[in-house]
């Protein structure tokens, strides 16, 4: 399978591979986070969707968790300067995945833990005090209603 023969292969360039991507990507204004579904058919490898509210960071590997929060950090610094202090972490509307919320919960646990004031809110849907949704793995997540005011949107 193809598989089989480029992970070896990107294993092994990675430190290039790092740096081309650094070098490329310098100057450019890259998303906070994406993803993209990937089909694997044995001979060919090719993206086939992607996705405005991703999940998986509840899925990080242990070693990665460790270097998330300065990875965030960063990140954020550079996009929107030393000045930023509060974040608004949107998310799906019409869910019942309850392991996205654990995906949720990691990524405003990153937020916070880099110095951030985290509010998780829903662009639309439901008026009043937040929701408190239990995710899969029992954690709960405040989730705040948007109020728009003509061009200025308010937690």
């Amino acid at each position: 399978m193809l598989q089989e023969r480029i992970h070896p292969a990107i294993c092994k360039a990675r430190p290039r591979l790092e740096e081309w991507f650094r070098s490329y990507t310098k100057d450019l204004y890259l998303p906070f986070y994406s993803s993209f579904d990937i089909r694997d058919s044995g001979f060919k490898v090719v993206p086939v969707d992607a996705n405005l509210y991703p999940a998986g960071f509840n899925n990080i590997c242990l070693q990665d968790k460790d270097a998330a929060v300065d990875l965030v950090k960063n990140y954020l610094q550079k996009s929107y300067g030393n000045n930023l202090r509060r974040v608004a972490l949107f998310t799906e509307e019409h869910t019942q995945n309850l392991y996205y919320w654990d995906n949720v919960f990691t990524l405003e646990h990153f937020l916070k833990e880099a110095g951030y004031e985290v509010r998780v809110v829903m662009p639309k849907g439901f008026e009043g005090s937040p929701l408190k949704i239990i995710s899969a793995s029992g954690h709960e997540v405040q989730v705040h209603a948007l109020e728009r005011k003509g061009e200025n949107i308010s937690v």
